[in-house]
């Protein structure tokens, strides 16, 4: 620990006593919780001392390695629009999505550079450090070009973890890249609560051996040379759950360098590369088949694993990386025969310097497999094949030959009463709370993990949730909505099947029958239905289910299907949400041919409905907003707009109840045969009595809709995942 100069510390704590905040971190307050559990002022230059025992990294991180990377659909977004360079010397770009950006320096030169930073994957900080040069290296690998230079960068805690960390972090880094032959030149740090580390790489390569990940040929086979499994080992290791030889197999791979794979793919003139890594090897195959308008094959049994990710998959210990993977390249999936979902998932696993995936033609495929195992990738295997020309789908095919073990065994915790009371009775300090603090995907909680002498960790973690629930049911810990909410979410994961079914059919007929009704009923209204001079209706049932009010009642049903279906897809994930987007063209073609012919119907049956535009031609600006609002749902969907297209939505079942309100004024109910029967906004007016009942309805009413509805919403503003059982 460094020497405490308290003088100096006074005059600073004093200070930031008086703005009212820490002045190293302002959203702190002084005294800091540094300094109150351990007696440090990291603002007066006081450091920490090395720990005693090993500082596990991956508990200091929300996602582990390339899982904390933004995920593909995200970057999609953001990139949408963004200005690329037009100088004719960049031969790869950004809008080219691949592993490296290329600049020609004269006809037999070319540069090829990258950059690469993430999270620890691994506790051990030099190991780490290995990991992350490796990693950086690979994109230059996998273009065929050759590293020369490196530029470190890092971030790193330097107030709550002692220097010596940083310090091994960067001393395995600069030896894996001598272990390369790449100089590193120098680098740039930053102060950041979460460890991070990685290399910006330059390297040369010629122009006319680009090995880029666009040029696959129908016929190829696909190699890929480390095993999978990286991101769920990491996730395992985070949780307590992986065994130690899978987590050291797992450092190993990742810590390997990529380097003679690449010469050896150069050797026998592959046709197209690309290395696997954060978008996991469903995501980056994908890339390599959109951008070779190819479709490829992928044979489940032959992906090479890494030890313990079976089990792992077996016991759904699947990092959040998996999901938003799915969600960014899930699309590009054709078929997935014979494969359990969860062994499906090992395929969108987020890895960490990953392998390299090539295309190579098939007659060299089994010389290059044989010389890869012989040559430092011991792992290397042909997973499939190109099938065809295509437009990038992926169809996975499973043998039989490989299948997922059964789900362990977990044991139930012990009565441990005593341990329940001390721990019912002893509060967390500040480094417990944010370590059992976190979210469902790979949050800090998934990190908060620590077991007690000998006793598993999986037990503690399990005796703590009942401690959570005892303390959580006692009077006055929680609000009765929240408890509400609760039990809501509870109930959902009854594994019932009778019951989902039964609700499922409930719930599906009156979603139904609500807008069905609701459009039959404006259909009559608009094209007239038989009143007598006091406004009562004298028809019978069954002249209400005329053509033309059906056709109503079918548009506001596809309307509101679509719409319904819009809001799915943006409050949903993984499966579930790439099964609706494969609805919304059907859902929003279903409407627009509903759309167009009760529109054509309206003008040839009801002349009238355009009165209203003909005296109030400003009025026909709601119909071009209404089909600006039809046609941008599409456009919004094409480009990843989830919200922007429900919004569309909205507006869209706005303008149609205005339109339908602009076409009947003044009148509120149509008479037909006899026009003068009808009602309208000037002789249908109700009692005074009825009017004031109406208020008063109103005004009590109205504020516990809208308190219940936004309570509804905030309860469940995230995304749903739908398991077996339920949501979550």
């Amino acid at each position: 620990m460094s020497a405490k100069n308290l003088e100096k510390r006074r005059l600073v704590m004093q200070r930031s006593k008086q703005l009212g905040h820490c002045i190293c971190d302002p959203k702190k307050p002084c005294p800091c919780d540094v300094f109150l559990e351990q007696d440090i002022c990291p603002c007066a230059g006081e450091r920490l001392d090395a720990p005693p025992g090993p500082v596990r990294l991956t508990a200091l991180v929300e996602s582990a390695g390339c899982a904390s990377k933004i995920d593909q659909a995200t970057l999609r977004r953001v990139l949408q629009g963004l200005p690329s360079s037009d100088d004719p010397r960049v031969l790869i770009g950004m809008p080219a999505g691949d592993d490296a950006g290329v600049y020609q320096l004269d006809e037999n030169t070319a540069l090829v550079q990258t950059v690469d930073v993430f999270t620890p994957s691994v506790d051990d900080p030099y190991v780490f450090g290995q990991i992350a040069a490796a990693n950086s290296l690979s994109d230059v690998y996998a273009m065929g070009g050759r590293p020369l230079t490196a530029l470190s960068v890092i971030g790193f805690p330097v107030r709550t973890l002692p220097d010596e960390i940083m310090q091994q972090i960067l001393r395995g880094g600069l030896d894996k890249m001598a272990e390369a032959g790449v100089a590193v030149i120098g680098g740039h740090s930053i102060n950041d609560p979460q460890i991070k580390a990685g290399f910006a790489v330059t390297g040369l390569i010629h122009p006319q051996r680009i090995a880029s990940n666009a040029g696959a040929r129908p016929g190829d086979c696909l190699i890929l040379t480390k095993p999978l499994g990286t991101g769920i080992l990491s996730f395992a290791a985070q949780i307590g759950r992986a065994p130690a030889e899978a987590i050291e197999a797992a450092a190993r791979s990742m810590a390997a360098l990529n380097k003679r794979a690449a010469e050896l793919m150069l050797q026998f003139e592959a046709h197209a590369c690309t290395d696997v890594t954060g978008f996991g090897l469903m995501g980056h195959l994908a890339a390599m088949a959109a951008a070779g308008q190819i479709d490829v094959e992928i044979l489940w049994d032959d992906v090479p694993l890494l030890p313990g990710v079976l089990q792992c998959a077996a016991d759904s210990i699947l990092p959040g990386a998996v999901e938003r993977n799915k969600e960014s390249s899930g699309g590009a999936l054709a078929a997935s025969d014979g494969l359990e979902p969860a062994a499906l998932d090992i395929l969108f696993d987020a890895q960490t310097s990953g392998g390299l995936l090539i295309a190579v033609a098939e007659t060299a495929s089994p010389e290059l497999v044989a010389r890869l195992r012989a040559e430092g990738c011991p792992e290397a295997a042909v997973i499939g094949r190109v099938i065809g020309d295509g437009t990038g789908r992926i169809f996975v095919r499973g043998e039989g030959r490989r299948t997922l073990p059964s789900p362990s065994r977990i044991a139930a915790p012990s009565p441990a009463a005593p341990l329940a009371q001390q721990a019912a009775l002893a509060e967390p300090t500040f480094s417990e709370a944010r370590q059992m603090s976190g979210s469902c995907c790979g949050g800090p909680g998934e990190a908060g993990i620590r077991t007690s002498g000998d006793k598993p960790a999986v037990v503690e973690t399990q005796q703590k949730f009942h401690d959570f629930l005892k303390s959580a049911n006692a009077p006055g810990a929680l609000d009765a909505r929240t408890k509400r909410a609760v039990a809501l979410e509870f109930r959902s994961q009854t594994e019932s099947a009778a019951w989902r079914q039964t609700w499922d059919v409930v719930f599906c007929a009156a979603s139904t029958l609500a807008p069905l009704l609701f459009g039959v009923g404006v259909g009559n209204a608009m094209i007239g239905v038989p009143l007598n001079a006091r406004g009562i209706y004298v028809g019978g049932f069954f002249e209400l289910l005329n053509p033309y009010s059906l056709l109503v009642g079918l548009l506001a049903l596809t309307m509101f299907i679509m719409h319904g279906s819009l809001y799915l897809h943006l409050k949903t994930t993984g499966e579930l949400h790439v099964r609706i987007g494969g609805w919304l063209g059907r859902t929003y073609g279903m409407f627009v041919v509903a759309y167009v012919l009760t529109s054509a119907a309206t003008l040839w049956a009801i002349p009238r409905a355009t009165a209203f535009f003909e005296t109030y031609p400003a009025a026909w600006l709601v119909v071009v907003l209404n089909v600006l609002a039809v046609v941008s749902i599409p456009y919004a969907l094409r480009r990843g707009w989830s919200g922007r297209a429900f919004l569309a939505s909205c507006l869209t079942v706005c303008a149609f109840v205005l339109l339908l309100g602009l076409a009947l004024f003044p009148n509120l109910v149509t008479s037909s045969p006899a026009p003068e029967n009808s009602l309208t906004i000037y002789n249908a007016a109700s009692s005074q009595l009825t009017l004031w009942i109406m208020l008063i309805i109103a005004v009590l009413g109205m504020p516990f809709v809208i308190a219940y509805t936004t309570i509804i919403y905030w309860v469940f503003r995230s995304r749903v995942v739908v398991g077996e059982g339920g949501y979550h």
